[in-house]
């Protein structure tokens, strides 16, 4: 499920960054943020995938647990929600 779910955000053909992302992460795309779920793991914990619209994820990345993005998972597009990058 783990994969299905993590290529189902992956492919989404729209990834949504907002405003104030942008202006915190000049530097940071929708290509990078492709490759950071990529890589990363879903933390179902932290998740929250009971929701009727868009579902929640949590998604850790680098060696420690303080980097991460919360994306929604909508049926048209991904909404980066927060962004931690120590």
């Amino acid at each position: 499920i783990l994969m299905k779910v993590k290529n189902n955000i992956y492919f989404q053909k729209k990834i949504q960054l907002p405003e104030n992302f942008k202006n915190q992460y000049p530097k940071i795309n929708d290509s990078i943020i492709r490759e950071l779920i990529k890589k990363g793991n879903i933390d179902f914990s932290k998740s929250d995938t009971q929701l009727d619209s868009c579902r929640v994820y949590h998604i850790d990345f680098g060696n420690d647990k303080n980097s991460f993005l919360e994306v929604a998972n909508c049926k048209k597009k991904v909404t980066v929600l927060k962004v931690q990058i120590p």
